[in-house]
């Protein structure tokens, strides 16, 4: 159930797949772990969601995403993903994928009502967002 609806969700498909990289710095998630700086930012990216702070998030973005995307389209997504699976009741950093290009993936895990979800997002060098997706957990 939804499942189409969060295919659909994929705003950008990410093709283009970034380097591992880590800067050194870290932060500390809500349960104390360690989290790299762009995890931090992928989980403030969904919490702006959550909070419905779309101008936030859409500033997040590089330049061609916002371009893709406006902050009433972003809002028009979530508004149709909490439709489907209900409200996003926990959100946590998981990992960063490693990739072989200019690009970091960082997955956070997510805990709707109804699903639980990976939040895919990408980011540039710049540590602006390329691309996110948000997919069922398998």
């Amino acid at each position: 159930m939804g499942k189409l609806t969060l295919m659909l969700v994929s705003v950008l498909t990410l093709l283009f797949l970034g380097a591992c990289g880590d800067d050194g710095s870290e932060g500390s998630d809500a349960n104390g772990g360690d989290v790299p700086a762009i995890g931090l930012i992928a989980e403030e990216f969904v919490g702006d969601l959550v909070d419905g702070n779309y101008e936030d998030a859409v500033d997040k973005f590089d330049e061609r995403m916002t371009m893709e995307l406006s902050s009433e389209g972003l809002e028009e997504i979530w508004v149709s993903v909490v439709d489907q699976l209900g409200q996003l009741l926990e959100y946590e950093y998981s990992r960063i994928e490693a990739t072989e290009d200019e690009y970091e993936v960082v997955l956070v895990d997510g805990l709707f009502e109804a699903d639980e979800v990976t939040f895919t997002v990408a980011f540039n060098e710049g540590e602006e967002i390329v691309g996110f997706h948000i997919n069922p957990r398998m």
